[in-house]
């Protein structure tokens, strides 16, 4: 009856009211009744009926949160028995609220974010269920709001598309009609005999808005405007919600073809993002880049997408910006550990990695198929000619940047650059075996590459040392101190993974290894430090002498004691004794 309907409604309401509660007001037993109550209420076919009255007549957000999450379940497990009219409703319902919570100007009265994004999460499985067959406007309603309805509109665009990423096309349902999708009202395909033969829905629903024409240009340039409206407004919300925008477009970026994210509009506005003097707008801008030089093409396609939007320029100007950012603010006694500053130094050092690692990438596919020629073995054949000296030059400029980040105080920053310089090397000690590969190999980056190993090996050497102590505020002569522990164990720590990287170069070129260590003894042996200046640190004396160890540990002894045997190791050993007197006059 009405008045039995009325007060099972209100029995509802208290139930979640004490279900989420968290303040210890409720008593455990009557709050496990009530979460009882509400999941047998949420397995029940029709029980996702109570919802859409109370979410509409509730003054509660936590009610709210769950007639969704209960929306949200029902349309994952029952929309397939959903009759036609049920399921216009709820359609017509989820698309009524989403335009509500977008069209809330007032402060007193917005929607808050978590019911927005539970909101986008049920309508993403909607169109997941519905999308194209029984919701062929879907996509073009999404755009229509974020056209009329300002920021808010712009808001539920970005979340309901991020929803439709997370819980359709990347959800890794492989099987047909997962999710309740694909799996009533013109949704599925029958084969000859009248049996279903379904598909997943992350693939219909891609190759629906595929096919669907001009839509998905649409839906990148309302990414970019989004964007471009962030960036017009780089503060508070307007940058929070291009930050949004620049995340959903590298998730898109993903299957999208890649000249829809790379035409001159677009690439111009994720430019101005690098160029922002907003922390937040620049990483995302690096992010963005990240996801479009990991993007899956052939070779020759990848090197010509990395040249025609300048990645090796864009990246090494944000890692060169955010480097001298960390340096003035550790000048002005920041320390250079300002979180934002170091968070993005991180993502521009991942930006140049990706594009550098690209671009390896199709030189060891020439360096293979010349191997597989060579040994007369299957191979596949090798990328074009002019897309591999375009390659090489590119590693050639990205090179310096690369060596920077690889001398960063920032354990992240050199973690993420550490693979490039080792596929680098590994380039370089492969053409050093087979000259096959030494001349496919460009004069000028054979040229280069003495310089650039050089470079490494210093940034290595010097990079292994010691923090400061006034810069990390402990004293490494206390063993006791749990701080100080701790940071032994993380310079001990990437100092093993440095020592791998320089052993691969001192195997290639030791006589750089040498000239290396050479360089670093006689920092340490300047006891006096420069004129006028301070001593010379610990740090740097213990930094040569790990150096010395590491190149020496493969040594024989002949080596390395003097007068044994004539070596370029055994010279500095002598060198090194004979500064410090310990042989004696």
């Amino acid at each position: 009856t009405g008045g039995g309907g009325g007060a099972m409604a209100d029995d509802t309401e208290k139930a979640i009211i004490y279900a989420f509660d968290q303040s210890g007001a409720v008593a455990a037993d009557l709050r496990e009744r009530a979460l009882s109550y509400l999941r047998d209420l949420q397995a029940s076919p029709d029980g996702w009926k109570q919802c859409v009255p109370r979410y509409q007549s509730t003054a509660h957000p936590e009610v709210r949160f769950w007639c969704l999450q209960t929306l949200a379940e029902a349309v994952r497990l029952h929309h397939a028995s959903l009759s036609d009219r049920d399921a216009a409703a709820l359609r017509a319902h989820v698309a009524s609220w989403i335009h509500d919570a977008a069209t809330r100007t007032d402060p007193a009265t917005a929607v808050p974010a978590f019911i927005k994004n539970k909101l986008a999460q049920v309508c993403a499985r909607l169109a997941g269920a519905e999308y194209p067959a029984r919701w062929p406007s879907f996509f073009a309603d999404l755009l229509q709001l974020a056209a009329n309805a300002g920021d808010g509109g712009l808001d539920a665009l970005v979340r309901v598309l991020d929803a439709v990423d997370d819980e359709v096309i990347s959800s890794g349902d492989t099987q047909p009609g997962s999710r309740g999708a694909g799996s009533r009202g013109g949704n599925s395909r029958r084969g000859s005999e009248g049996a279903d033969d379904e598909v997943p829905a992350s693939t219909r629903v891609k190759d629906a808005v595929r096919a669907e024409p001009g839509l998905l240009p649409r839906i990148v340039d309302a990414l970019r405007a989004v964007i471009a409206s962030g960036l017009e407004r780089a503060t508070g919300p307007g940058a929070a919600l291009a930050e949004a925008a620049a995340g959903c477009a590298q998730r898109y970026a993903e299957w999208v073809d890649a000249s829809l994210f790379s035409d001159e509009a677009f690439v111009r506005t994720i430019r101005a993002m690098l160029n922002s003097g907003h922390h937040g707008l620049r990483g995302a801008g690096c992010d963005f880049l990240v996801a479009l030089a990991h993007k899956g093409m052939d070779h020759g396609a990848k090197v010509g997408l990395i040249a025609r939007l300048d990645l090796v320029n864009v990246s090494r100007g944000a890692l060169n910006t955010y480097i001298a950012d960390g340096a003035a603010s550790a000048a002005g006694g920041g320390g250079g550990d300002d979180d934002d500053v170091a968070e993005g130094e991180g993502k521009a050092a991942a930006l140049a990695a990706a594009v550098g690692g690209e671009l390896l990438s199709c030189l060891r596919a020439e360096a293979a198929s010349a191997a597989g020629a060579e040994a007369n073995v299957p191979h596949a054949p090798p990328p074009p000619r002019d897309a591999c000296d375009a390659a090489a030059r590119m590693v050639d400029d990205l090179a310096p940047a690369a060596v920077a980040a690889l001398g960063s105080r920032r354990e992240s920053t050199t973690m993420t650059i550490l693979p490039l310089a080792a596929a680098y090397v590994n380039r370089l000690k492969d053409a050093h075996a087979n000259p096959k590969l030494m001349q496919l190999m460009p004069r000028a980056s054979a040229a280069a590459a003495e310089g650039t190993l050089r470079a490494m090996l210093d940034a290595v050497v010097r990079r292994q040392s010691f923090p400061d102590e006034s810069a990390v505020g402990v004293d490494f002569s206390d063993g006791n101190d749990t701080s100080t522990r701790e940071l032994e164990a993380d310079a001990a720590a990437i100092r093993r993974e440095l020592a791998v990287l320089f052993r691969a170069i001192a195997r290639l070129a030791p006589h750089l290894a040498l000239g290396a260590v050479r360089g670093a003894l006689a920092r340490a042996l300047s006891l006096e430090g420069p004129p006028g200046g301070e001593p010379v640190r610990w740090q740097t004396v213990e930094t040569a002498l790990a150096a010395l160890h590491l190149v020496g540990e493969g040594a024989h002894d002949g080596a390395v004691k003097p007068g044994v045997e004539e070596s370029p190791l055994g010279e500095l050993v002598e060198m090194l004794l004979g500064a410090w007197d310990v042989l004696g006059s």
